[in-house]
């Protein structure tokens, strides 16, 4: 199953206009440490109207994940199920995470190419997020699991968030270095042979974009909820806003 496309996408162009002429800021390069200007009771930017997501199942989203998930639907990212619920407790899959990733840059006020043919096999055309894990895999975001395969309906592990949205701030910061942690991994139970262990860290301390599941614990096996995804997007879009 994949999310619902019909909905007209007009929050994003509304969202750039509206910030450029209230904030004076313009992400340029890397940062040594990224800083959130936005107020968490109020996380979407400034000027975009936000109003209660109207997804069926609102009332089941945790307050921690609240607020975020409102926010990407009024930017847009997040449009929900047919259905009409978002499923905040659902693991998220890694096409629909390539779509999530794809409207928060665009939300964030960054063009992408359009999308062609990056070679994965087991991506049909009629895949709504075809485009999107192209356009991914294009922009250095993803990898796939392999050189010919994506893995479309598998869950994303917590791991591999981090690596996604660290690699999404690295595109936004146009830094073709990589973002590195300059402290030790704080998580005890991701080891260094985990080969998102170095996102995961940088990830951390130098953008704020993930927490562990306790101070000490990441917990990186474990499926991304969507509920937690909003959360992990709606940073990502916070410390990469752009405005001309």
């Amino acid at each position: 199953m994949t999310e619902s496309s019909t909905t007209i996408r007009t929050g994003r162009n509304v969202l750039i206009a509206t910030v450029a002429a209230l904030l004076a800021l313009t992400t340029v390069g890397a940062p040594a440490t990224a800083q959130s200007f936005l107020d968490p009771a109020d996380p979407c930017p400034p000027g975009v109207e936000v109003e209660p997501a109207p997804f069926t199942d609102r009332s089941s989203i945790r307050e921690t994940h609240l607020l975020n998930v409102d926010c990407l639907a009024a930017l847009e990212v997040a449009l929900g199920w047919p259905s009409g619920e978002f499923r905040p407790d659902a693991s998220t899959q890694r096409d629909q995470m390539a779509s999530f990733i794809v409207r928060s840059l665009e939300a964030a006020g960054y063009d992408l190419p359009a999308a062609s043919d990056q070679g994965f096999t087991d991506v049909p055309d009629g895949n709504t997020h075809s485009d999107n894990i192209n356009i991914l895999a294009q922009i250095g975001v993803t990898k796939g699991r392999t050189a010919t395969t994506f893995t479309p309906t598998a869950p994303v592990r917590r791991d591999q968030m981090a690596s996604f949205i660290l690699r999404a701030a690295e595109f936004a910061f146009d830094d073709e270095g990589g973002l590195n942690a300059t402290q030790p991994n704080p998580f005890e139970d991701v080891p260094a042979s985990n080969v998102h262990a170095d996102n995961i860290a940088a990830a951390s301390e130098l953008l704020g974009l993930t927490v562990g599941t306790s101070e000490t614990t990441f917990t990186p096996q474990r499926p991304t909820l969507r509920g937690e995804m909003a959360t992990f997007l709606v940073r990502l879009i916070d410390i990469t806003l752009r405005v001309n």
